[in-house]
């Protein structure tokens, strides 16, 4: 005899989690994902039916009012009378109400597996009955997609909680888990994002390896205790990032050639490099699926957003289709992405900052929620800013990246990231908005020597002090960056960029 999938386990640990004193919003939080109709026994369909009913009413639901219900409608001998309550607040203290969810989950692929199997039955009996056989497939097809329409169906129910059972999740009231403290914590998707050839993706990989480590971030940011992460690297072949890494391993003290390191790395990080992955292939995205539900990373790094899709970024609802796809695996799993992308490339006055500045729609820097933005300082080839930008937790100071490097320039054998203070960090942001304001503003015509931007003209695209911007002028001039082309009227001095 066949017997239907069924777990009763999980269906007693929901039904006594409900029961428990301090059970909070578990009944709200089973009847997002449960119905009745999705517990294996009738007696466990009625029970869960009047937990319900109670909530509905806004009555309490435990052990006592429960049975009350019952009793008032005749149920309580069928469903096993108080013995089976008893039982199932018994079985309920084994129950962890964080898990509740995990408990539904269970339950209801089991209630969607007995559905697929009525459904082969009725196949089975009416081709043995003599059925037609386009009807029956027809019937059988619909049956199927139904049920899979609602099993892709996260919320059968109506929409929300009240407010009460809200506020009652305990574990909401606990603060978010900090991965990185200061710049990423359990709840916060982002960017790692800047100008090109900022060492975006050095830097990545030093933030994977000190979570799978459990080492501070740049020597500065702790990392409270291990985490599993994946690495998705479509920008660098494989020789390229087994170069860095072994590199990196070097300037963590560690020896990528020794076995003991190889296999404890193994348990703590995994990559996938250079193999065509893709946001718009739906196999490449369930491959991605089963990855973070078989390894149970907490961080996914994926480098670099413009490879890992070829939809147009700049249309807002092709780039929130990317973003779709991230938040569901985020909702589903609780993995948090770190998402490396450029900088839009302009050629004008840059007005904006920041998440301002990723290329494409303004849809993507709406997205991320703990972000670092990296800039080359004063246009210098290897000096290197950035920024913080959190929604949760007290604001974090930039600070400038400083990379440690041992062996030939272009193949490092040992490499250390290590972040300082940028104690001069506002005078360099100043100074090159001056630059650029200098370098795009329409010139003025000299009355002596060449056209070149006034002063005024500056401070009316920066929109600073003049003595801020006479400081930041003679600080160019110094440095050799720009140069007075000539005069205007009253004897205006003219500036550009010295060529």
């Amino acid at each position: 005899m066949l017997i239907p999938p069924m777990d009763l386990s999980a269906e007693h640990a929901a039904l006594g989690a409900v029961l428990q004193p301090d059970a909070g919003g578990v009944l709200a939080r089973l009847a997002e994902e449960l119905g009745p109709a999705d517990f294996y026994t009738e007696a466990h369909r009625t029970i869960f039916a009047r937990m319900l009913a109670l909530r509905a009413g806004g009555q309490p639901v435990d052990a006592v009012t429960l049975g009350n219900a019952l009793a008032a409608r005749g149920e309580l001998t069928g469903v096993g009378g108080p013995a089976k309550l008893a039982q199932l607040v018994e079985d309920g203290l084994l129950a962890i109400p964080a898990n509740v969810g995990a408990y539904a989950e269970i339950i209801a692929a089991e209630a969607q597996k007995r559905s697929a199997l009525v459904i082969g039955q009725q196949l089975v009996a009416g081709a043995g009955n003599g059925g037609r056989a386009d009807e029956l497939l027809t019937d059988a097809a619909r049956g199927l997609a139904e049920l899979i329409r609602r099993g892709t169906d996260a919320r059968r129910g109506p929409l929300g909680v009240g407010l009460g059972d809200f506020l009652a999740i305990a574990e909401l009231e606990l603060p978010s888990e900090e991965y990185i403290e200061g710049i990423l914590n359990a709840d916060s998707s982002g960017w790692i994002t800047g100008e090109e050839k900022t060492s975006k993706t050095m830097y990545a990989i030093h933030e994977a390896l000190c979570l799978a480590l459990g080492r501070p971030v740049c020597g500065r940011f702790a990392v409270p205790q291990r985490r599993r992460v994946f690495f998705l690297e479509e920008e660098d072949p494989a020789r390229r990032m087994q170069a860095r890494i072994r590199a990196q391993l070097r300037g963590q003290d560690l020896d990528p050639d020794d076995p003991a390191v190889r296999e404890d790395l193994n348990a703590w990080f995994q990559l996938h490099v250079w193999a065509g992955f893709t946001f718009d292939d739906a196999a490449m995205v369930a491959r991605l699926r089963a990855t973070i539900e078989t390894f149970e990373p907490k961080v996914v790094y994926l480098d670099v957003l413009r490879k890992l899709t070829l939809r147009d970024l700049n249309k807002q609802p092709e780039a929130a289709g990317v973003l779709a796809i991230l938040d569901e695996l985020h909702r589903a799993y609780g993995v948090v992405f770190r998402v490396l992308h450029h900088y839009r490339k302009a050629q004008t006055f840059r007005v904006g900052r920041g998440s301002q500045e990723i290329s494409g729609s303004y849809v993507l820097g709406a997205w991320g929620e703990s972000s670092l933005f990296f800039e080359p300082i004063g246009r210098k080839q290897g000096a290197v800013r950035v920024q913080v930008q959190t929604k949760d937790g007290a604001p974090v100071p930039g600070f400038r990246l400083r990379i440690e490097a041992e062996g030939p320039a272009h193949a490092p054998t040992l490499l250390r990231l290590v972040a300082e203070e940028d104690a001069a960090a506002g005078t360099d942001d100043i100074d090159e908005l001056v630059a650029q304001a200098i370098a795009t503003l329409p010139k003025t015509e000299a009355l002596a020597g060449k056209p070149g931007v006034l002063r005024a003209q500056v401070m009316a695209a920066v929109k600073k002090s003049d003595k801020t911007i006479r400081r930041a002028l003679d600080r160019l001039t110094d440095a050799g960056r720009i140069v007075v082309t000539g005069n205007a009227t009253k004897r205006a001095a003219l500036y550009a960029v010295k060529e």
